[in-house]
């Protein structure tokens, strides 16, 4: 029969047996979690590690009240349980203001044992948040509201359990409540070198279109290299030299250490854009009615926005493009037409701009005086003599067939009396 306190001992024995080693390090127990409700109360996002395995959420809650005051809250953590290398970042917001505030929490707290004494290093970036890591000889704590970094070292015992905390403290500042983060990274060893010369294959992407290639300077037999997104440490990615994405954002890399797992304490970023297109604020011409019967040339200009370049069409924000340009010269219009101008990307279009390019309704004006005269007479009876607009003797474009049905005759000739008895183009 077991006295409890060789049963309570025994009992121990089995957890350490159970628990997972990862190299230098035996994780013991973990509690991680994280959770989010927004300030108008709806339904709280929460997650948990139900192991030991990376645990990587980011959660929000949408907040907001009739009075337009509240926020959403948000909490995540990223936090990797490594042969030699624990890395926790815990970071909260809940949000709110004027009296309605949001709730959020993200906590870890672990313990751990080294089979022999080991030299480590802990580095601790945090603002609002309380850090603790503490255990037979070592008892470290960090806390303030103010961001701060900061690296001590030590050394864990043998056989001995030691204590690692984390959990940002939300309070309330200046009429809104302030989260607040720690990122915390306890190594056994030397970690290795941070990656140099981050750089993308293309600088910009359509999302889920078209892709980059990630890559940093070769960091050197036994390591590689993982990227994360959204911060360093953050969401994982994959893991190469270069990699694939094809979704714009900012993106981290850490160099790994295959022999003992260690992670460069730090990371090289490089940001991958996505092609925009935003709105014209208007549209212009440089010349406006016009005679229906002009030969020269308009320009159509966009004006703001932005994108790859502008793309115009005529009577509508879409079909056949005229042309392409911010700025286009193109034959003046025989009617009154609009225009409509949209700057283009690979992957997205704007909204349309318009301008509308009036063209006089007085088609007898043949020599495009303003008026419907002598002159132009002279001009309508040459071409009422030849007739047939195909006749390589009749004047470009046939400015004579006013009902454009390809030839000069009476119908034209009654057209042409109308607009003749008014004489003033309107």
């Amino acid at each position: 029969m077991f006295k409890s306190g060789s049963f309570l001992a025994a009992m121990a024995l089995a957890a350490i047996a159970c628990a997972p080693s990862f190299g230098d390090i035996t994780y013991l127990t973990q509690s991680r979690s994280a959770s989010a409700q927004g300030a108008s109360g709806g339904t709280v996002a929460s997650a948990s590690a139900p192991d030991f395995a990376p645990f990587n959420v980011r959660l929000n809650s949408p907040g907001g009240f009739p009075d337009g005051l509240g926020s959403e809250a948000t909490a995540s953590q990223f936090s990797t349980l490594a042969q030699n290398q624990i890395l926790v970042q815990c970071k909260t917001s809940p949000g709110g203001s004027g009296g309605h505030y949001g709730l959020a929490s993200s906590t870890a707290l672990l313990t751990f044992s080294v089979p022999t004494n080991s030299a480590f290093s802990i580095q601790t970036t945090w603002a609002g948040a309380n850090v603790s890591l503490s255990g037979p000889g070592v008892n470290i704590v960090r806390s303030g509201p103010f961001l701060t970094t900061i690296t001590s070292t030590g050394t864990f015992q043998a056989g001995q359990t030691y204590t690692l905390s984390c959990e940002p403290v939300n309070e309330i500042s200046a009429g809104s409540i302030r989260g607040g983060f720690a990122d915390v990274i306890v190594s056994i060893g030397t970690p290795p070198s941070t990656p140099v010369n981050p750089k993308t294959s293309v600088a910009k992407i359509c999302p889920g279109l078209t892709t980059s290639n990630l890559s940093v300077t070769n960091p050197g037999s036994g390591l590689v290299v993982d990227w994360y997104l959204g911060g360093c440490g953050e969401m994982p990615v994959g893991t190469g030299n270069p990699i694939t994405v094809s979704t714009p954002g900012d993106y981290y890399a850490k160099t790994r250490r295959l022999s003992d797992g260690l992670r460069s304490l730090a990371c090289a970023s490089v940001s991958v854009g996505t092609y925009t297109a935003s709105n014209p604020t208007g549209a212009s011409v440089n010349r406006n009615n016009l005679c229906p019967h002009d030969q020269g040339t308009i320009q159509l200009s966009i004006v703001g926005g932005s994108g790859q370049f502008v793309r115009w069409y005529a009577d509508s924000c879409s079909g056949a493009p005229i042309g392409e340009g911010v700025s286009i010269s193109i034959p003046a219009p025989r009617r009154t037409t609009v225009y409509y101008g949209r700057w283009v990307n690979n992957c997205a279009m704007s909204d349309c701009a318009t301008v509308a390019v009036v063209v006089r309704d007085c088609a007898a004006d043949i020599d495009c005086n303003g008026v419907v005269d002598d002159s132009d007479f002279a001009l309508f009876a040459v071409a009422y003599d030849l007739l047939a607009c195909s006749d390589p003797a009749m004047p470009a474009d046939c400015p004579s067939d006013i009902n454009q049905d390809g030839f000069v005759d009476d119908a034209d000739f009654s057209a042409f009396a109308a607009q003749y008895d008014r004489l003033v183009c309107p």
